[in-house]
């Protein structure tokens, strides 16, 4: 498992041109936390503000995100909107 990880920080390091350290504090920043409530089928992701730093790691990694901060539900589909502007 070291290795992967090893591997995955260098990968990161060289694409995005960022220090060891810069990524490690990213990495921690980019949590969600998934919320359930009693009686309810549907989950809800709240996320942190994205910073610059998050932001070139996403498109180093070419992941995409949502604009907005706010509260996510995951539906039973497997897809996410927005429960506040109903994206």
């Amino acid at each position: 498992m070291s290795f992967i990880a090893y591997t995955f920080l260098n990968y990161l390091r060289n694409a995005s041109e960022m220090q060891y350290s810069q990524i490690v504090r990213t990495l921690d920043k980019m949590q969600m936390s998934e919320i359930k409530e009693d009686g309810e089928e549907e989950l809800l992701y709240l996320r942190s503000n994205i910073d610059e730093n998050q932001r070139k790691l996403q498109k180093t990694l070419t992941w995409t995100s949502h604009n907005q901060t706010g509260i996510f539900v995951s539906l039973q589909n497997g897809n996410t909107y927005n429960k506040h502007t109903g994206d």
